[in-house]
């Protein structure tokens, strides 16, 4: 859980977010500067009989040059496999041991 205190971090976003525990604060912060007004990919939802999460988020600021953002990718993966274990992907990126 990442806490938004005084609506600092993401002041549009409730106080308490529900982050996968497999994301760094760095990476948090990361993937939240690679959309509009910070507003990162965040649990809106959870279906108990089945894990899926619904999110909420900006658009990425991907612009003319494409640019792309490995720890938001991360962050978006971790949600849509409910948290599976994808290490190899991401030790090869160097975001994960």
């Amino acid at each position: 859980m990442l806490k938004n205190k005084d609506y600092k971090f993401i002041d549009t976003y409730p106080r308490f977010l529900v982050i996968p525990k497999e994301m760094s604060k760095d990476e948090i912060i990361t993937a939240a500067k690679f959309r509009s007004r910070n507003r990162m990919p965040c649990i809106t939802y959870l279906h108990k009989p089945t894990g899926a999460v619904l999110t909420r988020s900006a658009q990425p600021m991907v612009g003319l040059s494409l640019k792309s953002c490995p720890e938001d990718e991360k962050l978006l993966d971790l949600y849509r496999c409910k948290g599976r274990n994808y290490s190899s992907r991401y030790a090869s990126l160097g975001l994960i041991d």
